[in-house]
């Protein structure tokens, strides 16, 4: 969804842990060579980015089947959204 502000959220549920892994990497490879501050963990217990360069903030994770995209015009928003998310 959109909201004011700015601030995009989608989480999407995959039939699998490995279908809802293999999006975030495709996102994750979205964010290769582009410009800005770019975090990423992909580890058996975590599976996350983190991205912020021209003018938004991305803040992306798996949990099990699902994974959580935030986008933001900034970084603190950023992470004021994905705080209040349940998962």
């Amino acid at each position: 969804g959109t909201y004011d502000g700015g601030i995009f959220i989608e989480v999407t549920r995959f039939v699998s842990s490995g279908d809802a892994s293999s999006y975030l990497n495709s996102i994750l490879s979205d964010f290769e060579g582009q410009s800005g501050s770019r975090t990423s963990v992909s580890a058996a217990d975590q599976h996350w980015l983190a991205f912020t360069g021209s003018g938004e903030s991305v803040f992306t994770w798996r949990k099990g089947i699902w994974v959580f995209v935030v986008i933001a015009p900034s970084e603190s928003l950023r992470n004021q959204v994905a705080s209040e998310l349940p998962y």
